[in-house]
């Protein structure tokens, strides 16, 4: 809860706040005016778009993007994850672990309180199966990536049998390119685009005002992928 002066505040229960005073208290993801204000201390004042307090800005949309490369690259290869909590133990797919603004703007896994994740396990490949990582960076260090593409094809008799690709660094959670999987699944090898599968990876993609590049490095890699398990799993 909380008051802010001389605006609207919109706090993360989705209750909208008019009125005047002064805000205080830890105000989380709090939307003002349009700007998201993250914080995790006290907001004390406002005098214009000027606030203080321990707080980041930003100006217009602001969205997280899912830095992680490990999980990107177990999702397409099927990992499970494994939750012990106060109800018993429960698996699932690694790719529903984990939760997008849609479902809690607060959380980014499903973990409930008292729950703990005890382990991820793969299962055992079949000899057909082709794997690749890739990402791109803004530094040759170690870097959070601009994109990566994790793709695995199972190939048998010049046939694509299934297909998993996965893109990090573009949405709040691992983002399976479901339409380009199904585009390959039961494709002849020598009838494959890639830069057409490339194409279908980013033809949902909305872009922000500043990450128009992420689509067609999104495609691109897509494309570099797909190209090189091919020539692999001929």
């Amino acid at each position: 809860g909380g008051t802010f002066l001389g605006g609207t505040l919109a706090l993360r229960n989705g209750i909208v706040l008019e009125s005047t005073g002064i805000a205080t208290g830890t105000l989380d993801n709090v939307i003002i005016d349009g700007d998201i204000l993250l914080t995790s201390g006290t907001l004390v004042s406002r005098n214009g778009s000027q606030f203080t307090g321990t707080a980041r800005f930003t100006g217009g949309d602001c969205v997280i993007v899912h830095p992680s490369d490990l999980a990107v690259a177990l999702v397409s290869l099927r990992a499970r994850a494994t939750i012990a909590g106060p109800g018993g133990e429960r698996s699932m797919a690694l790719e529903e672990f984990f939760a997008g603004p849609q479902d809690d703007i607060m959380r980014e896994t499903v973990l409930e309180p008292g729950d703990v994740l005890t382990h991820v396990s793969l299962p055992a490949p079949s000899p057909n199966w082709r794997s690749v990582f890739m990402k791109a960076r803004e530094r040759q260090a170690q870097d959070f990536a601009l994109v990566s593409v994790a793709a695995a094809i199972e190939v048998a008799d010049g046939v694509v049998r299934d297909a998993r690709i996965t893109l990090g660094g573009v949405a709040p959670v691992p983002y399976r390119v479901r339409q380009a999987e199904e585009a390959l699944q039961g494709a002849a090898v020598a009838s494959v685009d890639p830069a057409r599968l490339g194409e279908m990876a980013v033809a949902d993609a909305r872009p922000l005002r500043d990450n128009h590049y992420k689509a067609p490095l999104a495609s691109n890699l897509v494309r570099r992928a797909v190209t090189l398990l091919l020539q692999d799993g001929a």
